[in-house]
């Protein structure tokens, strides 16, 4: 079974960093990117049908919703880091749909300085974790050597797996009043089913599923518009105002009148 993970899938600068000795991951995916670093040894990358072998000091990047795993045939130690889009924002929006031809890639000594200078590896250095402005900064520096090294871009094919045709149609249509039933009729498949695939495929509700994707959108136009939280939470999907703080809360720990303030105090920028 290919597992989704849905605390890797969320926004609102979600950014995860752990050290991994010998990681072994069977397939899964998630909303967010990741970044794979090898310290030592070598590291196994399948990514759908395609196997890389990463080895130290070299990465891999994975994009949104592919799925993939690690193993290690040798003893190793690797960094991974997950992070939401709304870190490098442009870079997410310009990638969208595609990947390179491969995962792997490397960075020159002096960007390797800087990214442990900046503390993007904070197991590695200190205890004390990267500001937020230090983490996109040093994850743009990432995507940019990535598309240095594979200028190639190809488009993600998502056409031949149900969960990808699911997180595509939802990704798509996540603003409309989108059901369950209109899912299970656009994709040709019995309601009952498709309700328990969903269930065993994501280990969650298809309405907190499709919330994810609404609350996401809201915390961007939180971000960067001036529209006010009425307009939001209808052009987010949702159909009530009611309805809108209620996930808001349940997905971002806080209310929305409450991070438009903070994010209008701190003046983050992308």
């Amino acid at each position: 079974m290919i597992h989704y993970q849905q605390d890797n899938s969320r926004g609102n600068h979600n950014y995860n960093a752990y050290l991994y000795e010998n990681i072994s991951f069977a397939f899964h995916f998630h909303k967010n990117m990741e970044l794979l670093y090898v310290l030592e040894g070598e590291v196994e990358l399948l990514l759908d049908s395609r196997r890389e072998t990463v080895p130290a000091g070299e990465y891999a990047l994975i994009f949104s919703n592919q799925i993939h795993s690690y193993q290690s045939p040798k003893p190793s130690k690797s960094w991974v880091c997950v992070f939401s889009g709304d870190y490098v924002s442009e870079f997410e929006r310009q990638m969208e749909g595609y990947t390179g031809v491969r995962s792997r890639f490397c960075c020159p000594e002096s960007l390797q300085q800087y990214l442990k200078d900046a503390i993007l590896f904070p197991s590695l250095q200190a205890e004390n974790a990267a500001s937020i402005y230090q983490r996109k900064a040093c994850l743009y520096a990432v995507c940019g050597q990535y598309l240095t090294c594979n200028p190639e871009l190809v488009r993600i094919d998502s056409s031949t797996s149900l969960s990808h045709r699911i997180i595509q149609i939802l990704s798509e249509q996540y603003a409309s009043d989108i059901t369950m039933k209109d899912l299970a009729e656009q994709l040709g498949y019995d309601y009952h089913y498709l309700s328990r695939y969903f269930h065993r495929m994501f280990h969650t509700n298809f309405r907190t599923f499709l919330n994810q994707y609404r609350v996401d959108h809201a915390v961007y136009l939180l971000s960067h518009s001036d529209a006010s939280i009425t307009e939001i939470a209808f052009e987010s999907g949702f159909q009530s105002i009611r309805s809108f703080n209620r996930a808001f809360r349940e997905i971002a720990a806080v209310s929305p009148r409450r991070y438009s303030r903070k994010e209008t105090s701190s003046g983050t920028e992308n």
